[in-house]
């Protein structure tokens, strides 16, 4: 029989675990590396993985991960995180340039994943789970829908997404995700 006298610290891994290697296995940092940069991979993986799970505001995002395993998992310095790091990573999506155009690197990575993930299936893909909310400026986007930005207010949104399609198959259970109706 166990005994356990003190409990320093708890953290439900469950669904962290189950998409953490989800994205391991579909290779996420390597499609981030390649659309934006290698540097922002790894903070983008958080805050994907944050917002399928715990959904903790940026402010506080630090020190979730700082309780999570994925420092120990991804060997990320807990410590040294701050917001700036993750405003930068979202700021990378999408930013207005010196030229005063709107470089849409979330919408490219979008396109990206779509592509590797569906593979050669022709079917609509199963489900997409949209992580940033990111405003889309503009009104010729395709994939451009009109959605709840970050502000609680409605716009045209668009954002990185994972895909489930006949090729690459990732059971999950709607249950996990609050708003399990806007996923089906």
């Amino acid at each position: 029989k166990v005994h356990v006298e003190n409990v320093q610290s708890a953290f439900p891994v469950g669904p962290l675990a189950i998409l953490y290697a989800a994205a391991k296995d579909l290779n996420l940092q390597d499609y981030i590396s390649s659309v934006i940069s290698k540097e922002l991979a790894k903070p983008i993986l958080c805050i994907t993985l944050n917002q399928a799970t715990a959904k903790v505001p940026l402010y506080r995002l630090a020190d979730w991960i700082g309780a999570s395993p994925l420092p120990k998992w991804e060997g990320i310095n807990a410590q040294n995180l701050t917001r700036k790091h993750f405003e930068d990573a979202l700021s990378a999506l999408c930013y207005f340039t010196p030229q005063k155009t709107w470089e849409n690197k979330g919408y490219l990575l979008q396109k990206t994943l779509t592509k590797a993930w569906r593979g050669t299936s022709r079917e609509p893909a199963g489900a997409y789970y949209d992580i940033t909310k990111q405003s889309y400026y503009g009104a010729h986007c395709p994939y451009g829908q009109l959605g709840h930005n970050e502000d609680g207010g409605t716009s045209l949104v668009i954002g990185f997404s994972m895909v489930v399609s006949k090729d690459i198959i990732i059971p999950f259970s709607a249950r996990h995700f609050q708003e399990a109706e806007r996923f089906t």
